[in-house]
């Protein structure tokens, strides 16, 4: 489950747990404009960021299980330097998604990533992000 605490004053903090009355663990993605996947003991999160220079979709994987981020590329989530339109996560972990355009509103960096190294994809895309889990 994943849900949203919110505080007096302050912007709302994201959590997610594998059961009711399970272990609670606070969330990665705490910026702005946050979406969830939940498959399993997976939760996917996309975020976009805030600031001037950021406002790409970074996106992630965080293990319900164990209360940390799956690594991406040696990384705790990636930088899709675009927009993130969909994306879904299997009950592995594997985390794939669609992306458009760069954040300059180009079409540079359209395509489909994936932490999967064998993603077979059909169809045409200008481009493709992959990244290595764990």
């Amino acid at each position: 489950m994943v849900f949203s605490k919110l505080r007096k004053g302050q912007a709302p903090l994201n959590y997610g747990c594998l059961y009711d009355g399970g272990r609670v663990f606070e969330l990665p993605a705490q910026c702005c404009e946050e979406r969830f996947r939940l498959a399993g003991r997976y939760v996917a999160w996309v975020q976009t960021g805030s600031a001037v220079g950021d406002e790409d979709d970074e996106i992630g994987v965080f293990d319900l299980r164990t209360g940390r981020p799956e690594r991406i590329d040696d990384q705790d989530s990636l930088d899709t330097a675009s927009f993130v339109t969909s994306f879904l996560v299997t009950r592995n972990g594997t985390l794939a998604w669609l992306q458009t355009g760069g954040g300059d509103g180009s079409e540079d960096g359209s395509g489909i990533g994936s932490t999967s190294p064998g993603l077979v994809v059909t169809g045409s895309s200008t481009a493709a992000t992959s990244g290595r889990a764990r």
